[in-house]
C-alpha cells in the first residue's frame, strides 16, 4: 500500500483527528464500505485538552485520508462522526477540560481530514457512535453486517463503538495501526478488550488485502 507523506510534528493540527472506517456487507452478499470518522481537534502543548500521541494521530490521519481519497478500500461510503458535548453539561465539561463543546472549534471537523465534501456527519455526545440512532438507520438502510473500524481514542470512542457493534451482531475488524490514544498501555488494554469482544485485529495493509474480492468492486 502506498503511504501518504509523513507530516512533520509542527504541521500537526492543534487537535488530532479521529476517524473510523466501517466496511459494509449487504445482506444479499455484496459489500459496501462506510468510513465512520470521529473527527475532533485536540489542543496540544501546555494547555492541551485530551491530547493524542502525535505519531498515532498522524497514522490515523494517513489512513482516514487514504480511504477518503480512495487509495485503499475503494468501495467505501464515508461517514464522519463528531463528538459534540452540550454546553449545558457544565460539570461534565469541567472534568473534560472543556473539550469538544458544541459551537466551539473543538467540536468541528479537523481540517486535515478530507476531502469531506458531501460526506454525511453524525454527531454524538457519548463515546459510542451507536448512541446516535442515525448510525443504526444508515447501516440498516445499506443492509450492513460487517464493519472496519479505526480512529481515536482507542480506549474511548473506538472501543465503545466496537463493543456496541458486536452486541448488535456486526462482524468487526479493527485497523490496529490506525487507532490512537495518549498512552501505550491504554492502547494495549483497548486492543485486548476489542479482541475479547470478538473483533478481528488487522493492519491497514492486511485489511486492504483481505477486502480485495469481486463483490467489493462497486
Amino acid at each position: 500500500m502506498r503511504s501518504l507523506p509523513e507530516a512533520p510534528p509542527h504541521a500537526l493540527p492543534s487537535r488530532a483527528a479521529a476517524a473510523a472506517g466501517l466496511s459494509l456487507r449487504r445482506y444479499d452478499g455484496t459489500r459496501r464500505r462506510l468510513a465512520l470518522g470521529f473527527a475532533a481537534r485536540l489542543p496540544r502543548g501546555a494547555g492541551a485538552r485530551m491530547p493524542v500521541d502525535p505519531s498515532g494521530a498522524s497514522a490515523v490521519l494517513r489512513a482516514a485520508n487514504a480511504i477518503l481519497t480512495k487509495r485503499v478500500l475503494r468501495g467505501v461510503v464515508p461517514v464522519l462522526v463528531v463528538t459534540e458535548f452540550p454546553a449545558s453539561a457544565r460539570v461534565a465539561n469541567f472534568f473534560r477540560r472543556g473539550a469538544a463543546i458544541g459551537g466551539t472549534p473543538g467540536a468541528a471537523l479537523d481540517p486535515r481530514v478530507g476531502p469531506t465534501d458531501r460526506i454525511p456527519v453524525i454527531r454524538k455526545a457519548r463515546s459510542s457512535a451507536f448512541t446516535n440512532p442515525e448510525l443504526e438507520r444508515c447501516l440498516r438502510m445499506h443492509g450492513v453486517t460487517e464493519l472496519y473500524v479505526l480512529g481515536v481514542f482507542a480506549e474511548g470512542c473506538v472501543r465503545a463503538t466496537v463493543r456496541d457493534a458486536r452486541r448488535r451482531g456486526y462482524s468487526v475488524t479493527v485497523i490496529v495501526d490506525a487507532i490512537a490514544t495518549n498512552a501505550r498501555w491504554k492502547l494495549r488494554i483497548a486492543l485486548w478488550a476489542m479482541r475479547r469482544a470478538g473483533a478481528t485485529l488487522l493492519s491497514t495493509a492486511a485489511a486492504a488485502e483481505a477486502a480485495k474480492s469481486p463483490d467489493l468492486a462497486g
